[in-house]
């Protein structure tokens, strides 16, 4: 029991402890588990059209300006998409996607 709860408290302070901080590992998460593919601004926006579209933006900005996620551009038919891509992978994105311009 104290070893799950061990596991529990830790799994939390890099949270900050609070909602906002949870909502920023879990973007971080969901854009980690894109892999080098990463993840487009629209598929991010549907994964967390529940928390908010200021927080959502919050979080985002927050993680690209700690460079935890790099964001890419791309040229598609009609507008620039923007695809988030987790720091582990953002290297291997460049090599695989090399029209992608990175911002």
């Amino acid at each position: 029991m104290g070893q799950q709860l061990e596991n529990t408290i830790f799994g939390l302070l890099p949270t900050g402890m609070n909602q906002h901080g949870y909502s920023v590992s879990r973007i971080e998460e969901c854009v980690r588990r894109a892999g080098s593919s990463g993840l487009l601004q629209s598929g991010l926006t549907r994964a967390f059209q529940r928390i908010g579209e200021r927080e959502l933006d919050e979080g985002i900005s927050l993680l690209t300006r700690s460079e935890t996620i790099h964001t890419f551009k791309r040229q598609t038919a009609g507008r620039k998409a923007t695809v988030y891509v987790h720091k582990d992978y953002a290297d291997e994105h460049a090599v695989r996607f090399p029209d992608d311009r990175r911002v």
